[in-house]
């Protein structure tokens, strides 16, 4: 199954935020996911993330690892 949320978090008020992180995470097990981000905290604790350039994969890596290039 995939799983594929556009800016899920965008509208969300701070203090929501981690509530429902928490429950997309539920909701997010056994799947790929596939977040389509406006901030970073939505995708600072998903296990990979692909950056896109204009015509092709920028970076790959786990947000620690993208933050440090």
């Amino acid at each position: 199954p995939i799983l594929l949320l556009e800016g899920a978090n965008s509208v969300l008020v701070k203090r929501n935020d981690v509530k429902t992180r928490h429950k997309l995470y539920d909701m997010m097990q056994g799947k790929t996911v596939i977040p389509i981000a406006y901030r970073l905290s939505t995708i600072a604790w998903m296990d990979q993330t692909i950056v896109l350039g204009k015509r092709s994969v920028a970076e790959i890596g786990t947000y620690t690892e993208l933050l440090k290039k």
